[in-house]
């Protein structure tokens, strides 16, 4: 449990943490005795509203389909998760492994955030994004052949 402030029954800024050997553990890990001391440092979430995505399919050369997917975060830890189409093999084989080919990932910090332009290269059924910041809703993206919808 973490200490309190006595006037105002907030938590602390800073916590001294001990490890603790645990049951099990192998011979060969050493813990240090030596005491952490971690200093919380206040990091407000960023307005949900803040979050943007704007998804777009492209018209370009190659096999498949090209999308863009723009994301602009005021929070760092925004996260991305991608549920890409299976290509289903005929004659009732296994599916094939997700088809899914990042073909750029640029990363841009900014003042308060990031900005990161992925394009993906996917075939086989519809592509489905789900970005979210912590704390928010997640925006929901579906690309297929023609167009993206992004779902906030």
């Amino acid at each position: 449990m973490a200490p309190t402030d006595d006037v105002a029954g907030e938590p602390d800024a800073s916590y001294s943490i001990s490890l603790a050997p645990v049951p099990g553990l192998p011979s060969w890990v050493e813990l240090s005795e030596t005491p952490v001391r971690v200093v919380v440092v206040d990091s407000p979430a960023a307005a949900c509203e803040d979050l943007e995505v704007l998804a777009t399919v492209d018209r370009g050369p190659g096999a498949g389909t090209l999308g863009t997917i723009v994301i602009q975060s005021p929070h760092r830890d925004t996260s991305v998760s991608i549920a890409a189409p299976y290509l289903v093999r005929p004659t009732g084989q296994y599916p094939l492994a997700t088809h899914l080919v990042p073909e750029q990932l640029p990363l841009r910090e900014t003042a308060d955030g990031f900005e990161q332009t992925v394009r993906l290269r996917w075939w086989g059924g519809d592509l489905r994004l789900a970005v979210e910041a912590p704390g928010c809703e997640p925006v929901q993206v579906v690309c297929d052949r023609f167009a993206c919808d992004v779902e906030e």
